[in-house]
């Protein structure tokens, strides 16, 4: 199996490797991003607006989600022989329906936004959830080293359990980062019920069902 793993070992080596280097040369910025789904920061405050900014590092912790994101729902939904026998052609596939379904996502929060003329409140509030997202790679390169090339045989089940905690996590941090906004714009409970259920859960799970069947 190793020359077939090749390919996901540099994946996930090269991420690893570059989440290393985030937290040696950007110490401070890490330590915030690590504790993005615990954060409890006012998007009101100047310090919250501060963390928003376009950075290389934000840049390249989103990058490093993209990378790695198809590989765990790879291994979720299918398990490990499929995604090591059927090659890198089906990760690239997951990763381009991915980054069109967050564009999609990005591309409709903006049109909210502009809907409520409120675009300030609606971008802090993506902002804060895409970093509690990519906050996930901390926890998904160790599963994925875990779950694939684990001395112990099939771990699938352990990986997947796993996955839907740190799946519940996600629509925590998302429901935390919708307090302030919810208290900003007058927005009810229902819209961000609404929201979860048509842009962030109801995808993921059409999404499974095609790639499944």
């Amino acid at each position: 199996m190793t020359h077939q793993t090749d390919w996901i070992f540099w994946i996930l080596i090269g991420n690893a490797a570059a989440l290393a280097s985030l937290h040696y040369f950007n110490p401070r910025e890490f330590s915030v991003f690590s504790k993005a789904p615990f954060s409890n920061l006012s998007m009101s405050s100047p310090r919250s607006k501060g963390d928003y900014k376009t950075t290389p590092f934000n840049f390249t912790i989103e990058l490093i989600f993209y990378l790695v994101s198809p590989l765990f729902l790879s291994y979720t939904l299918f398990g490990r022989d499929h995604l090591v026998f059927s090659g890198w052609i089906p990760y690239t596939r997951m990763l381009f329906v991915l980054v069109v379904l967050f564009l999609t996502q990005s591309a409709i929060l903006h049109a909210i936004s502009w809907i409520f003329q409120s675009k300030e409140g609606f971008t802090s509030f993506q902002k804060k959830k895409n970093n509690i997202r990519n906050w996930l790679s901390l926890v998904l390169i160790p599963l994925l080293f875990l779950g694939i090339f684990s001395p112990f045989g099939q771990l699938n089940l352990v990986v997947s359990a796993i996955g839907l905690i740190i799946g519940i996590t996600y629509i925590s941090g998302v429901l935390m980062a919708s307090s302030e906004i919810r208290r900003l714009e007058n927005i009810s409970v229902l819209h961000i019920i609404l929201y979860l259920c048509t842009l962030e859960i109801g995808p993921l799970l059409v999404l499974m069902k095609i790639f499944i069947s």
